[in-house]
């Protein structure tokens, strides 16, 4: 059986080791029957099934996202040739962009989250994020048949295959400048690509000249690491791939209807896997490092770009959440420990809650000293004030003390001012309405015309035996105030007096 495996030390008060093994898994594309199967390499390919995936056509490339662990494909099947995506389980199954010539090469940096393929009829490599936003961006052209294509996100480059022009390997930036061409002799149709990044090794297989060959990363020391002639051409391989920390080089052919294994040596090379291919086409393999679940004490794991990751319960941390934070009670000062850190009170900061910046008491005159994260702040008792309380008593500024006696004196005036308005108001009467006791109307009305009466109770309650007496409201002839006459009148306040006036 295949599988591949992850060292990972850890050590647990310097005594234990824990070993954590990754399954890896295959997935490969059929041209023919419209599919792209599944398969663990620890169960030899023996579970290989297809994915649920609706409307395949013609899939060619495939690659896969760890991050949100789901797999991308290009589809030249016809009316309209384009690249999809879709979790494992079928779920979420979305195109990222229609209309496409030949989509022949696909690939992900997952790191910069870019998709990158190369169209083989258009001869020019394009890009566009991995969630499908933005518009598609054309980064390399004139090329005369671009193939596949493989990402180096650590050092910045893209390399893909010609197949026109009896063949070329070339290499350029992520965004498609400083193109350059490694490997120009000796080929004939380069297909697939692969990177061995521990080695920085660069691997392809050519479909005509029947070959694995490797380089380094700029094309030098080139060597051939497989002859499939002495088969008689009957093979024609069309994709592979690597594992960085296995030894053995996974490879699809159209002449046969298996997967084909070889080591990076060149030697052993074998049918691998159950023997149900049609046409096949691309090949990705991916870790799962969270098969054998190794985060301890309850953590939970995610893949990731870097393998896999694990979220730690509160207390725990480390790669695989080995390390117990707070077993050695480190918080001083009454904190909290969580593995984040430790919870600190009101008066205590620092990362074990050991600096106390109120220990020398700097607030002034009775103030409340709390602790921020790098200092400390001052509540003032009533009557003082400044940043440790410094200000208050005699010590309080000469303006300050000023401008309240104003505010005080301000506010005095302005209720006194308006009381006085309310008292006149009251006592004012009506101008044009006079109040006059009967037996004075004569006296009072003295050579004025057509005088008005007109007799009226006083306000209740009325008692005429207390001595009030009735009052009478006398209104002057309008005529006799137009023609600048004056108006006498009496207000009879009660029977022992009247007090008379001249208007």
């Amino acid at each position: 059986m295949e599988h591949s495996k992850i060292w990972i030390l850890v050590c647990l008060f310097a005594t234990h080791v824990r070993w954590v093994d990754a399954d890896a898994y295959v997935l490969v594309s059929d041209l023919e029957n419209g599919t792209i199967y599944k398969g663990s390499l620890l169960q030899g390919l023996a579970d290989l099934t297809p994915l649920p995936l609706v409307g395949l056509s013609r899939p060619v490339a495939v690659d896969f996202d760890p991050v949100e662990q789901m797999v991308y494909w290009t589809d030249v099947g016809q009316p309209s040739p384009k690249i999809s995506k879709a979790h494992l389980d079928g779920s979420d199954q979305r195109t990222l962009i229609y209309d496409l010539h030949l989509p022949a090469g696909l690939a992900l940096d997952v790191k910069s989250r870019m998709l990158y393929w190369t169209d083989e009829n258009l001869g020019h490599i394009a890009r566009l994020p991995m969630d499908g936003s933005g518009s598609k961006d054309v980064i390399v052209e004139s090329i005369i048949h671009p193939r596949g294509i493989i990402t180096d996100h650590d050092n910045g480059h893209i390399y893909w295959a010609d197949a026109g022009n009896n063949g070329t390997i070339e290499r350029a930036n992520l965004n498609g400048t400083d193109r350059t061409a490694i490997v120009q002799h000796d080929m004939k149709f380069p297909s697939g690509l692969a990177i061995d990044h521990r080695e920085s090794k660069l691997y392809w297989c050519d479909t005509l000249l029947e070959t694995i060959e490797r380089s380094d990363l700029n094309g030098n020391f080139r060597a051939v690491v497989l002859n499939l002639t002495r088969y008689n051409g009957t093979l024609y391989p069309f994709d592979l791939f690597l594992l960085e920390d296995n030894v053995n080089v996974y490879l699809t052919d159209w002449g046969t209807t298996a997967l084909i294994r070889v080591s990076k040596t060149g030697v052993g090379e074998r049918n691998y896997g159950p023997k149900i291919f049609q046409r096949a086409g691309g090949i990705h393999i991916y870790e799962d490092f969270c098969d054998s679940s190794p985060c301890m004490n309850g953590g939970t794991c995610g893949l990731s770009t870097a393998g896999f990751t694990c979220q730690c319960p509160s207390g725990f941390g480390g790669e695989v959440c080995q390390s117990a934070f707070c077993d050695s009670s480190p918080c001083m000062n009454g904190g909290t420990c969580t593995y984040s850190g430790c919870l600190c009170t009101t008066v205590y900061r620092g990362n074990l809650c050991q600096i106390d910046f109120c220990e020398s008491y700097p607030c002034m005159n009775g103030g409340t000293c709390y602790s921020l994260t790098d200092d400390f702040t001052c509540y003032c008792a009533p009557g003082y004030e400044g940043d440790i309380c410094e200000l208050g008593g005699d010590n309080l500024p000469y303006g300050l003390i000023i401008g309240s006696v104003m505010g005080v004196v301000t506010l005095i005036v302005v209720v006194l001012l308006i009381i006085i308005f309310c008292i006149k108001r009251k006592r004012t009467g009506r101008t044009n309405e006079r109040v006059i006791q009967l037996p004075d109307i004569q006296t009072i009305y003295a050579g004025q015309t057509n005088p008005q009466l007109h007799q009226a109770q006083p306000p209740p309650p009325y008692n005429q035996d207390a001595g009030q007496s009735l009052y009478y409201h006398a209104y002057a002839d309008p005529s006799d105030l137009a023609s600048g006459q004056q108006c006498a009148y009496a207000t009879q306040m009660s029977r022992k007096g009247v007090d008379e006036e001249k208007m």
